[in-house]
């Protein structure tokens, strides 16, 4: 008997235990010849936290712990580091116990919520002083709750401030039913949950969602935020991967609902579906059941649900693949003017007035938050990097696999750091790229004029010229045309009022055309430049190592430039 207070044994479990010592203080006063007394105390402390005896009961004057983060204390006062998880079983002792070497039980400290539980085997009950509990502040930052999702996840150890009170199997109805006093516990900013996976082998999206909204009202109601991780397209539950996909599409719907009108959002959606899909869906995501996350799964959830509550701007409604598909407007410049008549006979004005940021960075994604739009032009690209504080010019590209317009990197795989402008104007969510808006009209007040505007293939592309020639800009796309040139030259030109245009074309078109059709196109650009007021200075073809079985067309092409250049010039 290892505490030796152990009053009645049943088949190897204490049910009968002895009393705890109780705190006792005795004074003794004692009066002397002289008129003083002596005065002297004796305390004799009652152990707060105790590991009972195997079984399913607390010694007396000690009751079971009935909340997690209780339990989690507990361990600090018991020298105990390892906590095993939590669980939802008759069969093992109720609240808080601990196993060790016990046959069926994972080393450790547990949690039970099944309130009543049972004796099994060697595990132990750890218990407190009445009140105990009651004395601790079990405030976090983040609750995680939900089904077997949640309760697998190691997300107490990935985010900080935060506690799991997960239970495998538990349905949207059942979450309905410890929300309220995990919410009063723990009073969470945040709550993570995942649920309705379970709800819908045998009930419908429609009910389950209804217990779904249930649950975010309560949430919502406590002054939290709650982020919802959507279902995933688990390899052993394909019949009823239509429902899945209904329900998401109803959460979808309402979180921005909620939205509107709030400056954050209350209900935050992380889209896992869609997302596992983009990624293949591999076997590697799931567990050996084909239903429960890998390591490698909740590898992904860690970085998404990191990212959402870490959201920048705070406004991001729905994530998808660690990048945001939906935000919330930002806040409008309002004026507020109060006028106050005084018995002199003058008035006071007061104004006040909340100012819209004018440019702003997105979160990761391909699109802006409502009430901003993507930047068009490579001149305002550029001036939003003073806006934003922002020194680094990445380029230009032409890509339909980066964000649309003006975007920065950061440690993005597989982007330069920098700010980027894309010329390919829808483009695509890509990592962590985030693309860099502004208010609808803030280009339009941007003096974009230049002395020199570079413009053509990727030997412009690639060339530092807006750091070499000043007041210059350069708009190169790597493996454009002439005919491709063509096509943008008529919009820089207005929009950058040069008054020399750089320009490298026809390297690329001669692999499969013939001279006189690129030396047309050429002249098309140049017949525009100088209708626009500029001049035009061509940097002519180079007889690069790799090129040799087109040098011959690259020289018939220089030649009728020259000449051309020469008839300009009469």
């Amino acid at each position: 008997d290892p505490l030796g207070g152990c009053i009645r044994w049943s088949s190897n479990a204490c049910d009968s235990s002895i009393a705890p010592i109780t705190t006792t203080t005795t004074t003794t006063v004692v009066a002397t010849t002289a008129g003083t007394t002596t005065t002297t105390t004796s305390t004799t402390a009652t152990q707060e936290v105790v590991m009972a005896l195997a079984g399913n009961t607390c010694p007396n004057g000690y009751v079971k712990l009935t909340t997690l983060a209780g339990c989690q204390s507990s361990m600090n006062e018991l020298s105990l580091s390892n906590f095993a998880g939590t669980e939802n079983e008759n069969s093992w002792p109720g609240g808080c116990y601990y196993c060790n070497n016990v046959p069926g039980c994972t080393n450790g400290v547990w949690f039970n919520f099944a309130t009543l539980g049972a004796s099994n085997g060697g595990a132990t009950p750890i218990c407190a002083v009445p009140g105990w509990e009651d004395n601790i502040d079990l405030s976090v930052d983040t609750m995680f709750i939900g089904d077997s999702d949640i309760a697998r996840w190691d997300s107490d150890i990935i985010i900080p401030n935060s506690v799991n009170v997960g239970v495998g199997g538990y349905t949207c109805d059942d979450v309905n039913g410890i929300i309220d006093g995990n919410l009063q516990t723990y009073n969470p900013k945040w709550v993570v949950i995942v649920c309705g996976e379970n709800d819908l082998f045998d009930q419908s999206v429609s009910a389950t969602f209804s217990d779904f909204k249930v649950i975010i009202g309560k949430i919502i109601a406590s002054g939290a935020q709650a982020i919802y991780v959507g279902t995933k397209p688990e390899p052993s539950t394909k019949s009823i991967h239509s429902k899945y996909q209904n329900y998401d599409a109803l959460i979808r719907e309402y979180a921005d609902s909620l939205a509107i009108g709030n400056s954050s959002p209350t209900l935050v959606m992380i889209d896992v579906y869609p997302a596992f899909i983009n990624l293949g869906n591999p076997k590697s995501l799931y567990d050996k059941d084909r239903l429960h996350l890998s390591s490698q799964g909740y590898g992904y959830w860690n970085t998404w649900t990191t990212t959402a509550l870490n959201d920048p701007l705070g406004g991001c409604i729905r994530w998808s693949s660690n990048a945001c598909d939906s935000s919330i407007a930002p806040i409008t410049t309002t004026t507020t003017t109060t006028v106050v008549a005084t018995t002199a006979g003058t008035t006071t004005t007061t104004t006040s007035t909340t100012a819209t940021q004018e440019v702003v960075m997105a979160l990761a994604g391909n699109t802006c938050p409502n009430g901003y739009v993507k930047l068009t032009t490579l001149a305002g690209c550029q001036s939003s990097m003073n806006e934003l504080s922002l020194s680094n010019f990445a380029g230009t590209e032409n890509e339909n696999s980066w964000p649309g317009g003006c975007y920065y990197c950061n440690n993005v795989p597989g982007c330069t750091n920098g700010v980027w402008f894309n010329f390919a104007t829808l483009g695509a969510s890509n990592g962590g790229a985030t693309p860099i808006c502004a208010v609808p009209g803030w280009e339009d007040n941007i003096d974009l004029s230049v002395d020199t505007m570079f413009i053509g293939d990727s030997d412009i592309a690639r060339w530092d010229s807006d750091i070499i020639i000043p007041n210059s800009v350069n708009v190169g796309v790597g493996g454009y045309t002439c005919d491709d040139v063509n096509g943008i030259i008529d919009g820089n030109l207005q929009t950058y009022n040069p008054k020399w245009v750089v320009i490298v074309c026809g390297e690329n078109d001669l692999f499969d055309q013939s001279v006189s059709a690129t030396f047309s196109d050429f002249k098309v650009i140049i017949g525009k430049i100088i209708a626009s007021g500029a001049q035009a200075i061509y940097v002519g073809t180079k007889p690069e190592p790799s090129t040799k079985s087109i040098h011959s067309k690259y020289q018939n092409y220089d030649a009728l430039i020259r000449e051309y250049a020469d008839s300009l010039a009469i």
